[in-house]
């Protein structure tokens, strides 16, 4: 590869980092402020922490190293056996946290000292689902398929905003139409 074609490749991967990075923060900033203005702060705050604790749990036990395992190895073998391979174990081992979550969640509850069982429990779905959007640009990243990752991104954060819109004034479901909303854009 000469020259030439690494700064180009190396420009091209810098330019698709920030202008994802860019449309990842407009929208969280829009969302946020719009979200907190609708349920008010406490109530926000106390779902998002919620919803960051107990999403952020795959990445407390190791699950980012599947993100990375991905990223190496579809680009060198594009083996789909390989990547099979990866997914069923990870799938497995979020099964086993989630599992865990519902027959800890009295214990999580009392760590935490906010929210209650029955939410913590509807939020461990969460486990799932956070999940599945990385670990996908993992995927397309290394296939090199850097469009269709910013597409994959604008998207999730369009359905954000969309299903907090729906589920808040729609559904009327208050400060669930947050949680709703991201299981929404990550299922969609």
């Amino acid at each position: 590869m000469s020259y030439v074609l690494k700064v180009e490749y190396f420009s091209k991967l810098l330019a698709f980092k920030y202008a994802s990075e860019l449309i990842i923060i407009c929208f969280a900033l829009f969302f946020s402020f719009f979200a907190a203005n609708l349920l008010g702060p406490e109530k926000y705050g106390l779902i998002t922490y919620l919803m960051g604790f107990i999403g952020g749990l795959p990445l407390i036990f190791g699950f980012e190293a599947f993100y990375d395992l991905l990223k190496v190895y579809s680009s060198k073998t594009k083996s789909r056996q390989l990547v099979k391979k990866i997914m069923l174990f990870s799938g497995l081992s979020l099964l086993i946290l989630f599992v865990l979550i519902i027959l800890f969640a009295n214990n999580l509850q009392l760590f935490l000292q906010k929210g209650d069982v029955d939410l913590i429990m509807l939020l461990s779905i969460l486990v799932f689902l956070v999940p599945v959007a990385p670990l996908l640009q993992s995927i397309l990243s290394g296939f090199k398929s850097f469009g269709k990752i910013l597409k994959l991104v604008i998207l999730e954060k369009v359905f954000d905003l969309v299903g907090l819109l729906v589920f808040f004034f729609v559904f009327d479901l208050g400060f669930l139409s947050v949680f709703f909303a991201r299981v929404f854009s990550l299922c969609a």
